[in-house]
C-alpha cells in the first residue's frame, strides 16, 4: 500500500540575513503495512453524517515523546497544547475539532534521533506505530532529528513529526495526508496536472489548480510568488498540502474537506478515532442581541492579551481590549454582525469569531389566511408569517372592536365578523426588543348565508358547512342543497385530501400526519375561499 513520507531537511545559511531551505518528499511502497494499517478495510460502515459541512466531528490526539533510551531529552511536554490550538485554527472552520487526550514516554535511542544517512527502508517506523497506537486516539509521534519533517499514511491513525517542525503548519499537513488528503503537486515522474485530468492527477482535486512544484524557496516573506513560472499560484501557497512557505499555509479548498469528510464517512480506522469532548476556544453570549451584552472568551486557556472587533449592524461599547467586551446593536438597522476577538497566549496569536444578530427594527409580519372581502356571519381564519425570530407572545384584535370577535391561538387566530364594513386584523408581537403591531385590512359583506370550518385545529374530522343566517324555510334549503366542493393542500402544495358534498362536506383527516395545511374550496357566491387548517393528533 502506498504510504506517503515527507522528508525535509533544514539548512541554514546566515548571510546578511538570507537563509534557504531544502526540502524533499517522496513516495513509496511500503511492505510492512497491511490493507488493515492502512484504514482501508472494505467492511468500514458509512456514516453519512460525517458528510455534512455543518456536522462537527471531534478528534481525540495522543501524542507520544521520543527520547533517548535513558529517558532524557524530548519535545517539551508543556507545549503540547499548543499543538492542538494550531490544529484547532486550521480546521476549526471546516468543522473538525481535536482534543487533546494526554501523552506518553518512548524511550528508545533508534527513534530519537534517526541518522541522516538513513534510507526509506531503513527507518523502521511501522515499530513504532505497532507498539504504541491507540485505536481511538489520532497518534501524533514526536521524535528529535531526522531527514524528514513528517510521516503520513492516507486514511490512518498516525503521523511522525520532528520536535522542531511540530509547532509549524507541518504538523497540520501531515494531519491532512492522515485523513486522506494528497499533495497538491503530482509526484516525480507522473503526468503534469491539467484541467482535463484534475480528477485523477496530483491531489486528485479539481479546485486546487495545477501546481508545478512550487517550494518555499519560491514564496517571499509576504506570501508572494516569486518564482520565475507564470499564472496566478496564490491558492497554492496558502495551501496546506503543498510545499509552500509553511507560515504562509492557511487554507484548505472546498474539495479538500469534502474528501477528508469523506474518508471519515467510510473508514474505520478514522471512525474510531471520532470522540464526542472537543472543548475549542469559543465566544460566550447570546446569539440575538436588542441591547448591550457582555462577551468573553471560552477554553482560550492563559491569555496575555486580546483585541475584539466588530463588522456588520453590531459595534462596541468600551473597552476593545479587556477580557470582556460589551457589545451593542446599531439602533438604526437590524442583521448579522461578527464579534472577532483576537488573542495572545504562550502558543501565539489565534483569534476565534461569533456571529451575533442585531434583533432591533425587525419589525416584520404578514397576516393572512383570507381574501380582502370577508362574509359576515362566517368563521373566518387569520395567521402571521414571515414575523420576528424571537417572537415570544402573539395578541390578536380587530378595530373596531364591535365588528366581532377573534381568538388568538399564537401565531394563528380564528374570527367571527358580524357587521358589515371595511376593518382591520391587528397581531401585536413581543419580542425580547418590545413589541410592534402587524395589520390586515378587510372589508365584511352582508351575506344570507354563513360558512363554518371546524373544528380547527382538528384531529379525526374537518366539517365545511354553509347555513341560513335567517329563520327562513326557502334560505335554509337553498343553504342544504349549495354543493361545497374542498381541496386540502399540504406544505408542499401537493393535494393529501378533497370531497364533494351538499350543504355539508366532512373531509376524514385522521391519517393525515400532524401540521399545517391549508384547505381551497368556493362560497355560496362561487368566489374561492382559502383557510389554513391545523392538523393535530
Amino acid at each position: 500500500m502506498k504510504k506517503i513520507y515527507c522528508f525535509f531537511l533544514l539548512l541554514f545559511f546566515i548571510n546578511h540575513n538570507l537563509y534557504s531551505q531544502i526540502q524533499e518528499c517522496e513516495i513509496f511502497k511500503s511492505t510492512n503495512i497491511s490493507s488493515k494499517e492502512e484504514g482501508t478495510s472494505s467492511k468500514s460502515a458509512t456514516i453519512s453524517s460525517y458528510l455534512s459541512s455543518t456536522y462537527v466531528i471531534c478528534i481525540n490526539v495522543k501524542f507520544h515523546i521520543i527520547r533517548k533510551t535513558d529517558g532524557t531529552g524530548g519535545f517539551d511536554s508543556s507545549s503540547l497544547d499548543c499543538i492542538i490550538k494550531n490544529l484547532n485554527e486550521a480546521y476549526n472552520k471546516h468543522n473538525f475539532r481535536f482534543n487533546y487526550s494526554g501523552y506518553d514516554y518512548i524511550n528508545n535511542s533508534e527513534y530519537y534521533d534517526i541518522p541522516i544517512d538513513k534510507t526509506l527502508s531503513d527507518i523502521t517506523v511501522d515499530n513504532i506505530s505497532s507498539t504504541s497506537n491507540v485505536s481511538n486516539m489520532l497518534n501524533i509521534y514526536l521524535v528529535n532529528s531526522a531527514r524528514f519533517a513528517g510521516i503520513a499514511s492516507l486514511k490512518n491513525n498516525w503521523t511522525v513529526i520532528r520536535n522542531d517542525y511540530a509547532l509549524e503548519t507541518t504538523t497540520v499537513h501531515e494531519v491532512g495526508h492522515c485523513f486522506n488528503l494528497k499533495h497538491t503537486f503530482n509526484e516525480a515522474g507522473l503526468p503534469a496536472e491539467t484541467a482535463l485530468n484534475c480528477t485523477t492527477a496530483a491531489d486528485e482535486l479539481c479546485d486546487t489548480p495545477p501546481d508545478y512544484g512550487i517550494s518555499d524557496s519560491d514564496v517571499n516573506y509576504f506570501c508572494g510568488y516569486s518564482g520565475t513560472s507564470s499564472g496566478d499560484f496564490s491558492i497554492i501557497i496558502k495551501n496546506y498540502m503543498s510545499y509552500s512557505r509553511k507560515s504562509c499555509r492557511t487554507e484548505f479548498t472546498p474539495g479538500q474537506v469534502n474528501r477528508m469528510r469523506t474518508a471519515f464517512s467510510n473508514t474505520t480506522k478514522l471512525q474510531n478515532i471520532v470522540g464526542t469532548n472537543c472543548l475549542i476556544t469559543s465566544i460566550s453570549g447570546l446569539d440575538r442581541i436588542c441591547n448591550a451584552q457582555n462577551y468573553s472568551l471560552l477554553n482560550a486557556g492563559t491569555i496575555f492579551s486580546v483585541y475584539w472587533t466588530t463588522s456588520g449592524d453590531i459595534s462596541i461599547s468600551g473597552s476593545n481590549s479587556s477580557s470582556t467586551v460589551t457589545v451593542v446593536p446599531n439602533p438604526s438597522s437590524s442583521g448579522a454582525g461578527i464579534l472577532t476577538g483576537t488573542y495572545t497566549t504562550s502558543c501565539g496569536t489565534f483569534s476565534v469569531s461569533k456571529s451575533i444578530v442585531n434583533s432591533n427594527n425587525f419589525n416584520t409580519g404578514i397576516i393572512g389566511g383570507e381574501s380582502y372581502y370577508v362574509p359576515t356571519n362566517s368563521q373566518l381564519l387569520f395567521y402571521v408569517s414571515n414575523y420576528h425570530p424571537d417572537a415570544i407572545n402573539y395578541t390578536w384584535s380587530l378595530s373596531p372592536s364591535y365588528y366581532g370577535s377573534i381568538s388568538g391561538m399564537g401565531a394563528s387566530a380564528d374570527a367571527y365578523i358580524y357587521n358589515t364594513g371595511s376593518f382591520s386584523v391587528i397581531c401585536t408581537i413581543t419580542t425580547p426588543c418590545g413589541s410592534y403591531d402587524v395589520y390586515d385590512f378587510h372589508e365584511a359583506q352582508y351575506s344570507p348565508f354563513s360558512l363554518s370550518v371546524y373544528p380547527n385545529p382538528t384531529s379525526t374530522e374537518l366539517n365545511i358547512e354553509i347555513k341560513s343566517n335567517k329563520d327562513d324555510q326557502l334560505l335554509s334549503k337553498m343553504s342544504s342543497s349549495k354543493i361545497i366542493e374542498a381541496t386540502l393542500y399540504n406544505n408542499y402544495g401537493e393535494n393529501v385530501l378533497s370531497g364533494k358534498s351538499l350543504g355539508k362536506l366532512t373531509l376524514n383527516t385522521s391519517n393525515l400526519p400532524n401540521g399545517t395545511y391549508y384547505l381551497h374550496f368556493k362560497d355560496y357566491n362561487g368566489k374561492l375561499i382559502k383557510q389554513q387548517i391545523i392538523i393535530k393528533h
